[in-house]
């Protein structure tokens, strides 16, 4: 079920980094379909489909794991259906308040949390911008 929503993330991801977002997706082969946005201030937001489907899409403000506040925390009170630069700014906006609060350790950048999944080259794919308008 999870991959039938795959086109539809790849072409959200695709249309920031358009707009000059950094995003990564899962491989084909995963089974999990979800993504990770590089939010200007380089944070990263991970996005996926909410359980229940049909609601729309969630956005979780990653920091760095710890037994007491997780990896990372909800960044918008409810999953949306459409997705703008607006709702990224508002889900980093929020998540990171919310991290601050719980004082959790936030990553230095994006480069840190990436180099802490193992094999994160072999699971995720850089969606890069197009060449033309064409493809």
């Amino acid at each position: 079920m999870a991959t039938k929503y795959r086109p539809e993330l790849k072409a959200i991801l695709k249309d920031l980094v358009e707009l000059g977002y950094s995003c990564y997706i899962t491989r084909e082969d995963s089974y999990f379909v979800y993504g990770l946005i590089v939010t200007p201030n380089d944070n990263v937001l991970y996005i996926q489909r909410d359980t229940f489907a049909w609601r729309g899409w969630v956005f979780t403000f990653m920091y760095v794991p710890s037994m007491e506040h997780g990896s990372g925390c909800a960044a918008l009170a409810e999953p949306v259906q459409n997705i703008s630069v607006d709702t990224i700014a508002m889900a980093e906006k929020n998540g990171l308040a919310f991290a601050k609060n719980l004082g959790a350790t936030l990553y230095k950048n994006s480069k840190e949390l990436f180099t802490s999944i193992p094999n994160f080259e072999k699971q995720y794919i850089h969606l890069r911008k197009s060449r033309s308008a064409y493809n």
